[in-house]
């Protein structure tokens, strides 16, 4: 069993995190920092199917080099922009289906690292497509949504949420 002390960091947990979803086996990780970000990774590693166990001092993560074990999942990545950047990467390197990601408010609000501006309402999406698999993320809401209204789990893939 991989051991991993993790000091109190959002950042150090949730890459962490997905280090250990990545890897094969369980990882424990001793003394994560729990806090709305941190909580979100692991809701969304929960949401595309690997097993995430918490205690008060230690969370366990059974990691899959396989990728996702769920075939579909609606992940909301809540204010994590970690979260946001890292799962719909963790789902496209060895997915088998299709993944929605969405974010709060307040992060569909922020620049995204390929835009120096924030998004504004708009129907542009980005989907990575593999031969097994489509990430669907996309980098605007659509017209049809207003910029601040939450998305809902399950929503049509037309209309994919931004990360």
């Amino acid at each position: 069993m991989t051991v991993i002390h993790v000091p109190g960091s959002k950042s150090v947990t949730a890459r962490a995190l997905f280090l250990a979803a990545a890897a094969n086996g369980r990882s424990t990780l001793v003394r994560p920092l729990s806090s709305d970000d941190t909580e979100g990774f692991a809701a969304g590693l929960t949401a595309l199917g690997y097993a995430v166990e918490q205690e008060a001092d230690a969370w366990h993560i059974t990691g899959r080099p396989a990728g996702p074990a769920a075939t579909e999942a609606d992940v909301y990545c809540r204010d994590g922009a970690t979260t946001a950047r890292f799962l719909p990467t963790l789902a496209a390197a060895g997915a088998r289906g299709s993944y929605r990601f969405d974010a709060s408010a307040q992060m569909r609000r922020r620049p995204s690292p390929r835009s120096p501006r924030p998004c504004a309402p708009s129907a542009s999406t980005c989907a990575t497509r593999r031969p097994r698999a489509t990430t669907r993320c996309a980098s605007r809401p659509p017209a049809s949504r207003a910029a601040n209204s939450p998305w809902t789990p399950g929503s049509p893939a037309s209309t994919s949420p931004p990360c």
